[in-house]
């Protein structure tokens, strides 16, 4: 009996001095000790400071999420495009709520990345500054979007001018349309 309850002993002691050295590995950190007690119970919470201390990956979604997703927000899209007043990175008409749709979108999937790329209708003359502008324009939404909660790692923006046109740009109609933003689930 003495020989079980020596090696149970051993055991123990093991165990603590394990504990120990593993609770001494984790108290430093570069702005000082991680380990913080508990002064009702005198426990350790190291756990708890080492499972702050790492940052927790980020979420990912499967092919078919991001595809059901792209599907959703081309169909928001769809029956209310986001569009821009003529040469200017404001919003117009219900475009704003049409991003908030798509906001909506992209809380229920936090690991969702998309590409925001703006465009603009090509006018008479030579502008240089379309690709600025669309670029802008990808940013007034990415902006809109962060502004709502959304990271801003999980959302990119590019600018393509007027090199992508949807609708002829002889008519008001269809420089409306082409002055627009679309979202790609990336």
């Amino acid at each position: 009996m003495v020989r079980g309850s020596s090696a149970r002993r051993g055991r123990v002691f093991a165990l603590i001095v394990l504990i120990a050295l593993t609770s001494c590995t984790h108290t430093k950190k570069a702005g000082g000790p991680t380990s913080t007690a508990n002064t009702s119970s005198g426990t350790s919470s190291t756990s708890a400071a080492l499972s702050t201390s790492t940052p927790a990956p980020a979420p990912t979604i499967t092919a078919a999420q991001k595809k059901t997703l792209q599907a959703q927000i081309n169909a928001i899209l769809k029956a209310n495009r986001i569009t821009f007043q003529p040469n200017s990175e404001v919003l117009s008409g219900t475009s704003i709520q049409t991003v908030l749709r798509i906001v909506a979108l992209l809380r229920a999937l936090p690991g969702a990345r998309i590409e925001v790329d703006g465009h603009v209708a090509k006018a008479d003359g030579v502008f240089p500054h379309t690709r600025t502008l669309s670029t802008q324009r990808a940013n007034r939404v990415r902006a809109l979007m962060i502004a709502r909660g959304i990271d801003h790692a999980r959302i990119t923006t590019k600018g393509y001018g007027d090199t992508k046109p949807i609708a002829p740009n002889d008519t008001p109609e269809g420089q409306a349309q082409n002055r627009r933003v679309e979202i790609i689930v990336l």
